[in-house]
């Protein structure tokens, strides 16, 4: 079995859980990510789904607690980015910044990318502006505008409100998050909740103590003006599947999709996780049957 070469594409919850039930099994997968471990799960306010613990976990506690798994198990990460997957006779090639590498098997869990969002961005505060909240989780003080009104939206936001201001700020009126996260929401002083907000443009207003601020415009109702001042934009607009760096090849049954990037809507750690301990069993199976 240790002479098996499964390569698995992502380090998220069903990356994780694909490598420590291969490893239950006796395999020694190959383990990539190209950003840090755990994913998207970096930004998870409270973890509230997770069987075990009542209380709720933060996704920065479930993750550390992730990496004492790992070692424990002696699974080790290799951090760089698959840049093609390809299938050429009968074996997976797997290319990255670092060369070629060749698997029997490969389970793709690499995640999501966010959407595009169609509006004037200043290139002066490109690096203000975010799709995710992993590296803003230690600012403090500051005030964050997040665009979007889904789950991710409302957790961002209660995440960030910790230690700053946030508006949220929604297209329409219809609000696609959970009611508990929206109540949780309106009821946090640091959070402001503006709808019917088309936003227009963001653009640089000044540099003050070397901190870059941010205005915000759009129109209110399709008519009124509107501008926020913020240092930081979060977009939380939706997600696609990350597959560009996969070849289109013929149905195999030795390449596994696992995770956020084959569930669209069900995106869910506790989904992603049962996602890879499945595969690894049918992988398991594959090979007893042989």
């Amino acid at each position: 079995m240790n002479n098996l070469r499964i390569a698995i594409i992502g380090a998220g919850p069903a990356g994780i859980a694909t490598s420590i039930q291969l490893k239950r099994l006796g395999y020694t997968p190959l383990l990539f990510e190209k950003e840090l471990l755990g994913g998207l799960l970096r930004n998870a306010n409270l973890v509230e789904n997770y069987p075990g613990f009542p209380d709720g976990i933060s996704g920065i506690e479930l993750i550390e607690r992730i990496q004492k798994q790992l070692d424990r198990l002696k699974i080790e990460i290799e951090y760089l980015e698959i840049t093609r997957l390809s299938y050429k006779n009968e074996l997976f090639r797997l290319e990255s910044d670092k060369g070629e590498l060749k698997s029997d098997f490969v389970v793709v869990s690499s995640g999501t990318k966010p959407k595009t969002i169609n509006i004037n961005l200043d290139y002066a505060v490109a690096n203000c502006v975010h799709h995710d909240i992993r590296r803003l989780l230690d600012i403090n003080g500051k005030h964050i505008v997040i665009i979007g009104a889904g789950d991710a939206a409302f957790d961002h936001a209660l995440y960030l409100s910790r230690k700053n201001r946030v508006s949220i700020i929604n297209r329409g009126s219809n609000i696609r998050s959970l009611q508990l996260l929206v109540d949780r929401a309106f009821a946090d002083n640091n959070i402001v909740y503006l709808d019917n907000t088309e936003v227009e443009g963001i653009k640089k207003v000044n540099i003050i103590n070397n901190d870059r601020l941010l205005l915000v415009e759009g129109l209110v109702d399709g008519k009124k003006k509107i501008s926020l001042e913020c240092h930081k934009v979060v977009l939380a607009i939706g997600r696609d599947p990350q597959l560009d760096f996969m070849e289109q090849f013929d149905a195999n049954d030795r390449c596994f999709l696992v995770g956020d990037v084959k569930n669209g809507f069900y995106r869910q750690a506790t989904i992603a996780i049962g996602d890879g301990i499945m595969a690894a069993m049918k992988i398991h199976n594959q090979v007893l049957s042989r």
